[in-house]
Order: C-alpha cells, then sequence, then structure tokens
C-alpha cells in the first residue's frame, strides 16, 4: 500500500492499520513502520505540490491517526501526548 499511495484512500490506510494487531509487535518495529509511512506521506504530498502534512480527514491528519492506533494511550497518561501537564 505504501508503494502506490496514489492508489489508497486515507481511510482505507487507516483500515489498514486498525487491521493489524499492533499489541504483538515490538516498539521498535512501530516506531519505524510510523516513520516509514510518514516519510512516504510526505514525499507523496510534495510531489503532488501539496503542504506535507496538511491531510486532515475528518478534523485529524491520518498520521495522528494511525500513529494512535499502533500507540494507543494508557488511561493514566491521557494528554501526555500533546504536551498537558499532568497531576499525580
Amino acid at each position: 500500500m505504501v508503494k502506490n499511495l496514489q492508489h489508497v484512500q486515507p481511510a482505507q490506510l487507516i483500515g489498514l492499520a486498525r487491521s493489524i494487531d499492533w499489541a504483538a509487535i515490538d516498539a521498535d518495529t512501530k516506531l519505524v513502520t510510523l516513520h516509514e509511512l510518514n516519510a512516504a506521506i510526505t514525499r507523496f504530498r510534495e510531489k503532488r505540490g501539496l503542504e506535507p502534512i496538511d491531510d486532515t480527514v475528518s478534523d485529524e491528519p491520518p498520521f495522528r491517526t494511525i500513529k494512535a492506533i499502533l500507540f494507543p494511550a494508557s488511561p493514566h497518561c491521557e494528554g501526555a501526548h500533546r504536551g498537558a501537564a499532568r497531576s499525580e
């Protein structure tokens, strides 16, 4: 899918990400996957004269959606990924 992004809708890419059992995959592999996907999307958009990361779907860029799928926030860390302060 990543090699043929011109034929893929964002919803399809997100659907593929949701179909994988990411809990069974180590964090390093998930980080590499996220990096490579982000790089491929950025290259695809720049080749077409678009802003590199301005591909919002339903008010959320697909990159953030996929990141949330690969790395779901635990309840005690909610908000920390956005830089929000936590009180403990």
